[in-house]
C-alpha cells in the first residue's frame, strides 16, 4: 500500500512540475481538449511527440 502511494505522489509530482512550464500546461490542455471532444485516442501519442519535438527543438529551457 505504501508504494502505491508513493506511485500515485511520484505521478501528481510529474505532472505538477510540467505545469511550472507553460508549455507543459498547454500540452495538458491539449491532451484534455481532445478527450473532450471524443476524438480517437490514437491522436495523443502522435500529439504527445509533436509537442516535445516542439519543445526540443524551439523553447529554451534555461
Amino acid at each position: 500500500m505504501i508504494k502505491l502511494i508513493r506511485f500515485v505522489g511520484l505521478i501528481i509530482q510529474s505532472i505538477l512540475i510540467e505545469f511550472l512550464h507553460v508549455f507543459g500546461l498547454v500540452a495538458f490542455l491539449l491532451a484534455a481538449a481532445l478527450g473532450y471532444f471524443r476524438l480517437p485516442s490514437w491522436l495523443v501519442p502522435i500529439v504527445g511527440i509533436v509537442c516535445g519535438i516542439i519543445a526540443d527543438k524551439f523553447i529554451d529551457q534555461t
